[in-house]
C-alpha cells in the first residue's frame, strides 16, 4: 500500500481496471453513508443481478454482495472493495449523501475508469430516470467526491477552502473540469483504457476489512 500521500496515478489506473473487471455491469442494491467522508455502494455483479428483483434477492450469505468504498479522507483518500459487513451509520447525514442515495439506489450497469492519467476515478451507471455519475478526486491537498448530472456538478461532499482555486472549479452548477495547472476551463478527459496488467500489481481491490455488523 502506498505511503501517507495515498494512491499514485499508476495505482489509481491499475485498481480501477481490477475493480472494473469485478464490477463492470453491476447493479447498486443500496447506498450507505459513513460520515463525514466515506460512502459505500452495495453492489451485485451484473451477471447475477436481475432487473425488477427485490433488494432482498441478494443476501450476505450467498456471496453476491460486493461493497465498493470511496473515502475522501485527507492523507487516506482511496477506493476499494470492503471485506466483511459494515456497521451502519446512525443519525442524520448531509444533503450530499441523501442525494447520492436517491439517485444511485437501484442503478444498473455500473462502470469504473481512471480519468486521463490522473489520480481521479469516474464511476457511472444507469439510474432509474437518468444516467448517474460520481467523480472521486484524489489530487491536491483536499480530496473530494462529486455527484454529477451530465457534465454539471450537482453536489460535492467537501466544501473547498475559501479563496482556493477549487472553490471556483468545483462550484455547484458548474461544468466539471479536472485539475489542469490552474485552468478551470479544461473539459473532462476521456477515461483511460485499461492496459495489460503489469507483472507486479499495485494493491488488491479487496485489501481492507471492517468490523461490526450491518443491516
Amino acid at each position: 500500500m502506498p505511503g501517507p500521500k495515498g494512491l499514485t496515478a499508476r495505482h489509481v489506473g491499475e485498481l480501477a481496471c481490477e475493480l472494473e473487471a469485478l464490477l463492470g455491469g453491476a447493479s447498486v442494491q443500496a447506498v450507505q453513508a459513513h460520515p463525514p467522508r466515506d460512502l459505500f455502494l452495495i453492489c451485485v455483479p451484473g451477471t447475477q443481478a436481475t432487473p425488477g428483483v427485490p433488494r432482498t434477492a441478494a443476501t450476505e450469505s450467498d456471496g453476491r454482495i460486493l461493497r465498493l468504498r470511496f473515502s475522501a479522507e485527507p492523507g487516506l483518500a482511496r477506493f476499494h472493495l470492503q471485506l466483511g459487513r459494515i456497521q451502519r451509520h446512525k443519525g442524520p447525514v448531509s444533503p450530499f449523501f441523501q442525494r447520492v442515495e436517491r439517485a444511485w439506489t437501484g442503478a444498473r450497469d455500473l462502470h469504473l475508469a481512471q480519468v486521463g492519467d490522473d489520480r481521479i476515478l469516474r464511476v457511472t451507471a444507469r439510474g432509474e430516470s437518468a444516467p448517474v455519475e460520481l467523480v472521486l478526486e484524489l489530487t491536491g491537498r483536499q480530496p473530494n467526491l462529486l455527484f454529477l448530472e451530465g457534465q454539471r456538478i450537482a453536489a460535492r461532499l467537501i466544501e473547498p477552502r475559501s479563496k482556493s482555486h477549487a472553490l471556483e472549479r468545483l462550484g455547484v452548477g458548474a461544468d466539471y473540469a479536472a485539475p489542469a495547472g490552474g485552468s478551470p476551463q479544461r473539459a473532462l478527459p476521456w477515461p483511460s483504457p485499461c492496459r495489460a496488467p503489469r507483472s507486479r500489481r499495485a494493491t488488491s481491490p479487496t485489501e481492507h476489512r471492517s468490523h461490526g455488523s450491518s443491516r
